[in-house]
Formats: structure tokens, C-alpha cells, sequence
């Protein structure tokens, strides 16, 4: 009997070993699910910042050369040679000494229509509106 009752001991307690090892392979292979999802949500968060960094750069640049371009206007507009050429279009203003003539502006009258000539009798007219 004690043969046996040693064996069951022995045996409880590889058992028990056995288990264990299980069970520690198991939160380490479990650990390592978790640590994988997380590494791939880490890596896809910063793909997204990546592209938005880039929009943001593509936007920057985009609005620069929209200031240089406003600058550009700014200095055009703010030069002697752009107001008189304003001030003679625009205001019919001339220097001293100059005659401002204007011209009017032709009306072009409107061209007649050509009314189509239907010849088909009344019910077809009739049924041409209704279907």
C-alpha cells in the first residue's frame, strides 16, 4: 500500500508540474497576443500621425505660395503705373491735359425666334401634351 500511495503521490505531483508549466506557457503565449495587438495598434496610430504630418506640410506650402502670391498682387497694386491704369479704366480719369472720350457701349437688339411650324391637327397636339 505504501508503494502505491507513493505512486500516487509521484504522480499527483508531476501532474501538478505538468500543469503548471501549462499554465505559465499559456499566459506567456498569451502575454505575447497582447503585446503583438498592441504593437500593431501602436503602428497603425502612427501611420495615421505620419499621414497627417504630410497633409499638414502639403497644406503649409500651399498656403505659402498663396501669401507670395497676395504679396506679389500687393506690391502690383500698391505701384504708380497699376493706379493710373485703374484710375483711367476704371474712374475714366486722365492726366492734365488729356480729353477723356467715351465711347457708349452697342445694344445688340435681340434676334427673332423662328416660331416651328406645326401642321398635325388639334387631338394629336392634345395627345403630344397629355402623353
Amino acid at each position: 500500500m505504501n508503494i502505491l500511495k507513493h505512486a500516487c503521490q509521484v504522480g499527483i505531483k508531476k501532474m501538478k508540474k505538468i500543469i503548471n508549466l501549462r499554465l505559465k506557457e499559456f499566459l506567456l503565449l498569451f502575454l505575447m497576443l497582447v503585446l503583438f495587438v498592441n504593437l500593431i495598434n501602436s503602428w497603425m496610430k502612427l501611420k495615421e500621425r505620419i499621414n497627417l504630418i504630410k497633409e499638414t506640410e502639403n497644406k503649409v506650402i500651399e498656403e505659402e505660395k498663396f501669401q507670395e502670391n497676395l504679396e506679389r498682387e500687393l506690391a502690383q497694386a500698391e505701384s504708380d503705373v497699376y493706379i493710373e491704369k485703374q484710375a483711367r479704366e476704371k474712374l475714366n480719369m486722365g492726366k492734365d491735359g488729356e480729353i477723356v472720350v467715351l465711347l457708349p457701349t452697342p445694344v445688340l437688339s435681340p434676334s427673332p425666334t423662328a416660331v416651328p411650324d406645326d401642321r398635325s391637327a388639334n387631338w394629336q397636339k392634345w395627345m403630344r401634351l397629355f402623353w
